[in-house]
């Protein structure tokens, strides 16, 4: 790509956001950027408006900024919105709800894409195996969610991924929205 595009400069940053800010601020860095994407981490955040408030300072003008986050409207964005009535009402737990009204209340223009995924569940009902217990963790945003979530909450959890998924062929299949929003910075 490089080759085609001898401008193009790109740089992959494995650290928190908390992380590399504080590594931007000790370097003195200054630089902007022309593209952000964040994939399904604003969860991971400490302070998600305090991230996209950042996100949006460092682009460039005309650059652009996407968020890729559960529709509040999927099956996977209902349960979060349950699972944090059921964990005390957890902040950090987002649909493209709560992402479509930080844009509007900073009245920032925005589009919006629409990817449509199933998901294979199946595993998350066999508490021995370890690729249903990551899903399962993945789908709360919770560590361990089996082992040190509260058990009625766990129930709660799993009788709503039974329910809200179709059974085929042995296997049960949840639907999820998967939401692009993207923001261009004004010029």
């Amino acid at each position: 790509m490089t080759a085609e595009y001898p401008q193009l400069t790109f740089k992959w940053f494995e650290d928190t956001f908390e992380g590399y800010m504080a590594q931007r601020q000790k370097d003195g860095q200054d630089h902007k950027f022309h593209l952000l994407v964040c994939i399904n981490g604003l969860y991971h955040m400490d302070d998600w408006v305090c991230a996209m408030d950042t996100f949006y300072d460092l682009l460039l003008p005309g650059g652009a900024m996407t968020n890729a986050i559960s529709s509040g409207e999927s099956v996977c964005g209902k349960l979060i919105v349950k699972y944090r009535d059921w964990e005390g009402n957890r902040a950090d737990l987002l649909t493209s709800h709560d992402i479509a009204s930080y844009m509007k209340t900073k009245e920032l223009n925005y589009h919006v894409y629409v990817r449509e995924d199933a998901i294979d569940v199946s595993e998350v009902f066999d508490e021995t195996s370890q690729e249903g217990n990551m899903m399962l963790d993945f789908l709360v945003q919770r560590q361990s969610f089996r082992k040190n979530g509260p058990e009625d909450v766990l129930t709660k959890v799993l009788d709503f991924v039974k329910e809200n998924s179709r059974e085929e062929n042995g296997k049960h299949y949840m639907s999820d929205t998967e939401i692009e929003i993207v923001v261009i910075k004004s010029k």
